[in-house]
């Protein structure tokens, strides 16, 4: 049974941007991004609402949009294209899972905004590369093993939930996900990417920044999917989470880089704002110089529009922010030594921000080291805390 559910608000709402900061326009669509119900729907006791996606006219302490003159298909009206398909698509495989009473589901509206952090910004905090913190990997032996294990996987154990997590939003993964993702060459999807950051975030909160703040916070492509589908992102549960859980709201002032792994049309690529330098870094595993000259427009748009919508998350969630929106630049940073294509974009644009220390990248990216990787979150998937999803027995004991 699927009901009608509040949910986020993917409609139509348009913040056009360019680089032309300080000059404002805004116009409204009332298409709705997504608004079905099935035929025989029917409420019941333990079904959640589905997410509805209505939007509401940002308030003035949103920042300034950015003008755009092209009477042609943008690219943002492309961007918001691409946006709303991979959010019906992420709405459409939640229909099919067990998904408990009262979980926070992918877009799924708040009735109201919660209350802004009173927190303030002390110092920004110490990198873990400076720190001498690191998270322990897997040896070469076990490397190997856990890709013969999930090589031969059976399809029965493949189909189960290996995954079913419920902050900052639930998510349930199977197991032949992981294995064409991580393993094969399957592209990276949106769900398996959200574990992913979910993952290194845990992560980076036991083994490189236990006691300090954090240096870098990554946002679940949640967020960016909001934005580029011209949705309030601030009205999520799931992005409200994010922002404000009990660490983030502590820490998210004293945080240096914040990172958002979008997917586009042309493959994955993560934007990182590094707040004490006020710059946009763009890190596109896909592009050399040659090809980000091509891509430049489409970055500039795609950059000035997330960053609106990030420093609108930040006036809703914070009383005060220490870094105003006006006047960043943006960086093209090439960082990998080999090109990845738009289907091995997904797991070197995680790489990418991973290595990433603001000025260049800790260790080599290149292919083969994005193979090792992919093969290290396997077992940090297969080890995720709080986590009621059934991973193999046998995994668990290879990589603990």
């Amino acid at each position: 049974m699927s009901t009608t559910h509040q949910n986020l608000a993917l409609s139509g709402r348009k913040l056009d941007m360019s680089d032309y900061e300080g000059e404002t326009s805004s116009s409204t669509s009332k298409v709705p991004f997504f608004n079905r119900t099935t035929q025989d729907s029917v409420p019941t006791t333990h079904s959640k609402k589905r997410p509805r996606i209505n939007s509401l006219q940002a308030n003035s302490a949103t920042p300034p949009s950015f003008a755009t003159t092209s009477n042609k298909p943008s690219t943002l009206q492309l961007a918001k294209t691409w946006a709303d398909t991979i959010a019906c698509g992420v709405l459409m495989f939640n229909d099919d899972q067990n998904i408990p009473d009262g979980a926070v589901t992918f877009a799924q509206l708040s009735d109201q905004l919660p209350t802004k952090s009173a927190s303030r910004h002390l110092k920004y905090a110490t990198d873990h590369w400076t720190a001498r913190a690191y998270q322990p990997k897997l040896s070469i032996d076990s490397l190997a093993s856990v890709e013969q294990f999930m090589n031969k996987l059976s399809e029965d154990v493949a189909r189960r939930p290996w995954v079913r997590h419920d902050y900052p939003r639930f998510i349930s993964i199977n197991g032949s996900s992981i294995r064409d993702q991580l393993v094969g060459d399957t592209p990276l999807d949106h769900e398996v990417c959200s574990l992913i950051v979910r993952t290194i975030l845990i992560n980076d909160n036991i083994f490189l920044y236990p006691s300090d703040g954090f240096w870098r916070i990554f946002f679940e492509p949640d967020l960016p999917t909001c934005i580029l589908a011209g949705e309030n992102p601030w009205e999520v549960r799931s992005i409200q989470n994010q922002f404000l859980s009990q660490r983030a709201s502590t820490h998210l002032l004293n945080c240096k880089m914040f990172i958002m792994p979008a997917t586009l049309q042309t493959g994955w690529c993560a934007y990182a704002w590094d707040m004490e330098r006020k710059l946009i870094h763009i890190l596109n595993p896909c592009a050399d110089s040659t090809q980000y000259s091509s891509l430049k427009t489409t970055h500039d748009c795609i950059a000035g529009k997330l960053h609106v919508g990030l420093y609108s998350c930040l006036f809703k969630f914070f009383n005060t922010w220490h870094v105003d929106c006006l006047n960043w630049k943006k960086v093209y940073d090439i960082l990998a030594s080999e090109v990845f294509t738009k289907d091995e974009s997904g797991l070197a644009m995680i790489q990418m921000p991973c290595s990433f220390n603001g000025v260049g990248v800790s260790e080599v990216l290149n292919k083969v080291n994005v193979r090792i990787q992919k093969i290290n979150l396997v077992a940090d998937v297969a080890k995720l805390i709080h986590n009621a999803g059934e991973p193999p027995v046998e995994l668990h004991a290879i990589v603990s």
